[in-house]
């Protein structure tokens, strides 16, 4: 077959040292199907990155679509007065040179198979251009389920193939679009087990400090204030314990998730983000001269953040930043315990590497969490949000070195039964081979 992976238009592709769940995800993908297909990878051209490469057996296409930025700058401020419920990543026009660009080159090279990450609006304007070629959506948030459902079923339309990276997701999808149940799936994100491999455990030892580890984006959806509330109570109980905090400032857009989400909990949320139009040229100022204007007060979550570790908190904290990927699995295996807060998840991948590597876990119990975690058997699950039951969870675990170990180890089977690159890439093939094999349908406008 000949395969294509499409990527989100501000993806950077980096053949060798992909950065990113969804580059890292296409890299493990690709690797798995090029011995036996024929693979592209299709990106956004940025400055200094050829159009074209090859990899071994997997070439890589960059495409420029210098008209979208323009289109942004019109069509999104509209969007923004008149559809509320409508955030701009839905639009039909997001990015509809660059996806128009890639689906003509893809059809003078033949591919039968392309597989578009996030954005479903895509695959009408890959079907005008393309029309013969099979076209598989991958979700990895919900925003689709709770669009308007007359947009939805539109985006959808042309879609041969649904693809979501949890069960909870998929269930959420059949719902809003049962008229599609059947081409909706569910294929778990991944983790290379030879990269994330097991710990270590030394022998017990008394009066040690304790490591917690959180990965992820600096985001208010993640929970780390509610992660630092409770870290604050293990340090008054007398606890010896760090805490490291490794990710990027990257945060949802408002729009995305809290302006969409169905749950109070995450709507809450939106006093987290500059609304009001002082509050955004307070932060645009501070960014565009950070050193001038220190001293305007920091608005922004990592901002909050920063204020909160203060005290002894302030020598038990560390804010690591962006870590690559392959550098992870140290992190992970040097950590006790590994604690994932979120308020909103479809899955969590550091859940399933921090697993990998053998290192109990700790997490919410909201979105796709449960579908990694085996509460009290391969990790804890707490209630989102509940900062007494995560204080007590994290306590629990650190005091009980036999209760890690043993969590550790049945952690890591499990990944490796059910989150392996490996199932991952069998099951993919033979979604792509029956849709090939499906007689070609004209699709209805």
């Amino acid at each position: 077959m000949r395969i294509a992976f499409l990527h989100q238009p501000w993806n950077r592709i980096l053949p060798d040292s992909p950065s990113g769940s969804t580059p890292i995800w296409t890299w493990h993908a690709s690797q798995r199907l090029q011995n036996q297909h024929e693979v592209y990878v299709y990106a956004h051209r940025h400055a200094g990155s050829p159009s074209y490469e090859r990899k071994d057996n997997v070439q890589y296409v960059r495409v420029s679509a210098p008209l979208d930025r323009w289109i942004e700058l019109v069509v999104r401020p509209l969007m923004q007065m008149r559809a509320a419920d409508r955030p701009w990543m839905s639009s039909s026009l997001f990015h509809a040179q660059y996806y128009a660009r890639v689906a003509h080159d893809m059809k003078t090279k033949g591919v039968e198979v392309v597989h578009v990450h996030s954005f479903p609006q895509a695959a009408a304007i890959i079907r005008f251009f393309h029309p013969s070629v099979k076209i598989v959506v991958h979700l990895h948030v919900e925003w689709l389920n709770l669009m308007p459902p007359r947009v939805a079923r539109r985006q959808v339309r042309d879609v041969d193939l649904l693809v979501n990276c949890s069960e909870y997701l998929s269930e959420k999808m059949r719902r809003a679009l049962p008229a599609s149940s059947a081409k909706i799936k569910t294929i778990y994100n991944s983790v290379d087990v030879e990269l994330f491999r097991e710990k270590q455990y030394p022998p017990p030892v008394e009066a040690r400090a304790w490591r917690i580890l959180f990965v992820g984006r600096i985001s208010p959806e993640k929970g780390i204030h509610i992660l630092l509330e409770a870290f604050q109570r293990l340090i008054d109980d007398g606890e010896n314990v760090y805490l490291d905090i490794i990710g990027q400032d990257f945060i949802a857009p408002i729009e995305v998730i809290v302006g969409l989400s169905d749950s109070d909990i995450v709507s809450k949320l939106k006093v987290f983000y500059d609304t009001t139009p002082t509050a955004k040229l307070r932060s645009w100022l501070r960014g565009k001269f950070p050193r001038r204007l220190r001293w305007l007060q920091d608005t922004t979550y990592r901002g909050l953040l920063q204020r909160m570790v203060k005290g002894e908190m302030a020598s038990r904290v560390r804010f690591v930043g962006y870590v690559p990927n392959e550098d992870l699995a140290h992190w992970y295996r040097e950590a006790d315990l590994v604690v994932l807060p979120s308020l909103y998840e479809t899955f969590g991948i550091p859940l399933i590497e921090a697993m990998a590597s053998g290192t109990p876990v700790l997490a919410s119990r909201t979105g796709g969490i449960p579908e990694i975690i085996e509460d009290t058997r391969t990790g804890l699950l707490v209630e989102p949000g509940n900062v007494e039951q995560l204080a007590k969870g994290m306590s629990r675990l650190l005091r009980d070195s036999a209760l890690r170990r043993q969590m550790g180890q049945v952690g890591r089977k499990r990944v490796a039964e059910k989150f392996s690159w490996e199932k991952t890439a069998e099951t993919l093939a033979r979604y792509y081979l029956d849709l090939v094999e499906l007689p070609h349908v004209t699709h209805p406008r």
